[in-house]
């Protein structure tokens, strides 16, 4: 091959999809024989022989296929891009709950332009929109079927051949719970004329109440939606609704103006007497309904109409 042939060779990576950093290096392996500038010219020393080596250095802006890297002859060297092991370090949406969608930044190295995002396991949570905005950052959209499964998805970020293998998970939220953010003072009225929400209060006692819906792990559900409320007595295994009132969900997931729990019911505790009553909370999130359950207690003190009343927030 000859100088000129070299030149019109190197000139070829120029073209097209290729980004060429160095297009040609030249090495001779003998100097004494022959020597070889940055350009490919050749300058004869002596009588001898040596070997003229070029290199090709070369970019691809897409993955290199094997017949790429074969386009160089075998008489000289070749360097294809190396697919890197990419990483990820953190996503900025954590968890989410079923039924919404969420975009989110996945925050990494090695990121690059056809990346591919995915989650393990891969049930349940759709993943769109990817974009790579760069090699540390990539932003997608994830959106958790209304039948998902709760827990942990490990994000997976895909480059050529290799993935990432950090755990970084988004965890799927249920509506599992309903705990208490903060609670009134005890109220008591006459129970003749007391009435809640325009419902009798029989007994005369009741708490204004904050809840806050949670989790299968504990942890807040920030999400709105509507609650109804219902309480009931329990007599013999048999429930009797005595008191039903609907909220909204903030976007915070927390319910402000239901009533809490009520002293409501055909029958009141006396001194030192106590009952419990079931508090049933049906959710609507995102279209779909959960039954949440807790336990309150009405505890009689002193004389009728003072009482005491506490919750259980357990799901019952």
């Amino acid at each position: 091959m000859t100088v000129m042939e070299w030149d019109q060779y190197c000139g070829l990576y120029n073209l097209g999809p290729y980004d060429v950093t160095n297009s040609c290096q030249y090495v001779s392996n003998n100097t004494a024989i022959a020597t070889v500038n940055a350009t490919g010219g050749v300058t004869f020393v002596s009588v001898g022989s040596t070997t003229i080596t070029m290199s090709i250095t070369y970019y691809h802006s897409e993955p290199i296929s094997a017949e790429d890297c074969g386009m160089v002859e075998a008489t000289e060297s070749e360097n294809c891009p190396v697919a890197v092991k990419p990483t990820v370090s953190s996503i900025d949406v954590t968890k989410g709950v079923v039924g919404s969608t969420y975009s989110l930044e996945i925050t990494g190295t090695g990121f690059a332009q056809g990346a591919t995002v995915s989650l393990s396991p891969n049930t349940g949570v759709t993943v769109s929109g990817v974009v790579v905005a760069g090699a540390t950052s990539i932003f997608a959209d994830f959106a958790i079927a209304d039948t998902a499964s709760g827990g942990n998805r490990r994000v997976i970020v895909t480059v050529m051949t290799q993935s990432s293998t950090d755990n970084v998970n988004f965890f799927v939220q249920i509506p599992s719970r309903i705990t208490i953010e903060s609670q009134g003072e005890l109220i008591t009225c006459d129970p003749t004329l007391c009435t809640i929400d325009n419902q009798p209060n029989k007994c005369g006692a009741y708490r204004i109440a904050t809840y806050q819906l949670a989790d299968q792990n504990g942890q807040a559900i920030s999400t709105e939606g509507s609650v109804t409320e219902f309480i009931s007595e329990w007599s013999d295994q048999t429930e009797t609704t005595v008191f039903e009132k609907s909220a909204q969900i903030g976007a915070d997931g927390r319910i402000s103006d239901l009533v809490g729990f009520a002293g409501t019911g055909s029958s009141c505790p006396i001194n030192g007497d106590g009952f419990d009553r079931r508090q049933k909370f049906k959710v609507t999130v995102n279209n779909k309904s959960f039954d949440l359950t807790t336990k309150q207690r009405l505890q009689g003190q002193k004389s009728l109409g003072q009482y005491s009343i506490s919750i259980t927030t357990a799901v019952q």
